[in-house]
């Protein structure tokens, strides 16, 4: 498992945890998930950049192969850097 996979999943269970916490209070600000999803997007950009497309979905896979709905998570954050479409 690589640093970015890692990395990602993380920003994942943080987003899972504040959704379960905030499940019976109406928030319709989720700060943590907005985080997170700004965070993974800017490593997506610095993946791309990198390595491009290929080196995502790289990522993507072994990200997906940890977590499906993780990959899900991950395809729609990426969605719109550089080649990527979710």
């Amino acid at each position: 498992m690589t640093d970015h996979t890692e990395t990602i999943l993380s920003a994942f269970e943080a987003i899972t945890a504040e959704r379960v916490a905030l499940r019976d209070i109406e928030a319709p600000a989720r700060p943590v998930e907005t985080a997170m999803r700004a965070r993974v997007r800017d490593l997506g950009e610095r993946i791309h950049a990198a390595g491009g497309f290929d080196r995502m979905q790289a990522v993507w896979m072994d990200v997906s192969e940890a977590s499906r709905r993780a990959g899900s998570f991950l395809d729609r954050a990426w969605n719109g850097v550089g080649e990527w479409r979710a």
